[in-house]
């Protein structure tokens, strides 16, 4: 059962002017309103939420007693902030997935990356059923956003917003989260600012169980494509928590699970144009030539929303037609970064 979080907000507006000679005041440009009602409210409207395929858990195996008369508390629960949703797993202690809505006034700003750490969610019943920062302390893997914090330069509490472990998956740091992926983040803010307005989905493709590598093969993939993402032999845990900072073979039932991928969707409304990208949570400094540009290494990651499905388990698109889903899906539409 998800139970979406709503409360209502509004930007502020400020003036600016000299008072040493007479001049025409300058208006500051102000951020859209925003709520976690508009944002679910906009999702559900134009694509819709996610529906999950993965095994329901048994709430004992996550650390939740549910009432009687709830049952099913240990469903992903469905969070939403002022410009994005989440959905979050008590198993694996990660987003399922998180989709943003992005215009050219919400990427747009002055303000820099906040001075905060990550943090439990509010929304969470209860802060023991969430990633902490001790479980990623020590563990040699980054605090990744899903929707990243620079999506939101509007308004600096937006950025804040982002700083929890909802929004956050372990990524590797070096020539991955701080590397390729960012600037695949960074591609999509200035598309952002080129259209009316974008969705974008975001979320990690688990381990195979037995650890080993995730591979989509080329047939698998109307893109051409053949993906391989990150196993055990690669990434070294498949969990992380303080318990194996130093000796990864230590078990860590209550961690955070690590991914072997990250995939992104993104959907223009104004072209009705759909792509995406699953990319291997590793460091791909020894997998990209350095003579290729960034833009062109992200077309070898580019997979067709089907195939992104099965690897997360997920179906997306639910509020298109049977057709309209079918069209987005299955075929592998040209990248337009404009």
């Amino acid at each position: 059962m998800i139970r979406p979080w709503a409360i209502g907000a509004i930007a502020v507006l400020g003036l600016a002017g000299l008072a040493t000679r007479p001049v025409q005041a300058e208006e500051t440009p102000s951020c859209p309103a925003a709520s976690e009602t508009k944002i679910l409210h906009d999702i559900e409207e134009t694509i819709g939420l996610p529906d999950s395929h993965k095994d329901q858990h048994d709430p004992s195996e996550v650390g939740i007693t549910c009432p009687a008369d709830e049952p099913d508390c240990a469903e992903p629960l469905l969070i939403c902030h002022e410009q994005f949703c989440t959905q979050y797993n008590f198993a694996t202690k990660l987003p399922d997935w998180v989709i943003e809505r992005l215009t050219p006034k919400i990427v747009s700003g002055k303000n820099k990356r906040p001075n905060v750490k990550f943090k439990p969610d509010s929304k969470l019943p209860d802060d023991k059923l969430s990633a902490t920062d001790k479980d990623y302390a020590g563990s040699g893997l980054a605090r990744g956003h899903q929707a990243a914090s620079a999506d939101f330069k509007c308004k600096k509490d937006w950025m804040k917003q982002t700083f929890v472990f909802s929004n956050a998956v372990p990524q590797v740091q070096n020539g991955f989260n701080g590397g390729i992926w960012r600037q695949l983040e960074s591609h999509v803010q200035n598309l952002a600012k080129h259209r009316d307005e974008i969705f974008v989905i975001t979320g990690p493709v688990e381990m195979a169980p037995d650890g080993a590598e995730t591979v989509i093969s080329e047939g698998a993939n109307a893109c051409g494509n053949r993906i391989v993402l990150a196993g055990l032999s690669k990434l070294k845990k498949s969990s992380i928590c303080d318990d194996n900072d130093k000796d990864p073979s230590k078990a860590c039932d209550a961690g955070v699970a690590v991914p072997a991928g990250l995939f992104k969707i993104i959907y223009v409304p104004e072209t009705e144009r759909t792509f995406g990208f699953v990319m291997s949570n590793e460091d791909h400094r020894k997998l990209k030539d350095g003579d290729v540009k960034a833009v062109d290494y992200f077309e070898e990651w580019r997979a067709t929303i089907e195939v992104i499905e099965e690897a997360a388990n997920l179906e997306f698109f639910t509020s298109l037609s049977l057709r309209d889903s079918t069209m987005r899906k299955g075929h592998c539409t040209e990248t337009r970064w404009r």
